[in-house]
């Protein structure tokens, strides 16, 4: 695991061309509650599994125990699933820009996942669901959502054919009025729209096994395994210069 983690971007560059970082962590030491909030209890809509804190975790490098890599597992155990989740809420938030993560997945059938930026103070929308869908992939879904709580309008792209089991950086740049998606420095889709959020936004990243009652696509069976992980070497976000 660390070894692969070490090839591909092994720490979050503190700038590249046009933009500098305000913000990074390479999760090298002990999980900064100050900055990340474990999600703990609940089920999410959608899925079979609830929020357990203990499943949100730095996992270190045990030749090197100032490397680490944070890891959000999904199990089964003593007949419940469970599930991870954690958001900067409480520690960072920020106003347009660029977010990456450095991740990747275990393959898991029907386990889905979600990289979002949401409003600080749950002002709900805007949204940005920068990268969605099952462990591994091979597709990907970007939504953003804008308009009221009461009219939730929706703009969807699509990434297919995505090796998510192998390391990669996933990215949004949020814009005045555009939002570019981007996988490996790279960008994949594009919206060019004026209702881009205009607030302080901060990250989440989820897991939940999906419910084939309320979902589509791949759900909770038979090939769903009973534990499975995202592992993120690094969170950074980046301001225009």
């Amino acid at each position: 695991m660390f070894s692969a983690a070490r090839t591909y971007q092994p720490t979050a560059p503190t700038s590249v061309p046009g933009w500098t970082a305000d913000f990074v962590d390479n999760f090298n030491g002990p999980l900064n509650v100050k900055t990340w909030g474990r999600y703990f209890g609940g089920t999410p809509t959608g899925t079979v599994s609830s929020y357990d804190a203990t499943n949100a975790a730095v996992t270190l490098n045990p030749t090197n125990p100032t490397d680490g890599i944070f890891q959000l597992n999904t199990h089964f155990a003593n007949g419940q699933w469970s599930s991870a989740g954690m958001s900067s809420d409480r520690g960072f938030s920020a106003v347009g820009g660029k977010w990456v993560i450095k991740a990747k997945f275990d393959r898991a059938y029907g386990v889905g996942y979600a990289f979002l930026l949401y409003p600080h103070g749950g002002a709900w929308p805007p949204e940005v669901d920068f990268a969605e869908g099952t462990f591994g992939g091979p597709s990907i879904m970007a939504t953003l959502h804008y308009g009221s709580a009461q009219q939730n309008f929706q703009i969807q792209r699509w990434l297919t054919k995505v090796d998510m089991t192998q390391w990669h950086t996933y990215g949004v740049i949020i814009g005045a009025n555009q939002i570019d998606y981007t996988i490996d420095g790279r960008v994949w889709g594009t919206v060019q729209t004026e209702n881009t959020p205009k607030v302080p936004m901060w990250l989440g990243v989820q897991a939940g096994v999906k419910d084939c009652a309320r979902s589509t696509g791949e759900c909770l069976s038979s090939a769903t395994p009973t534990s499975s992980n995202i592992s993120i070497d690094w969170i950074a976000h980046y301001k225009q210069v």
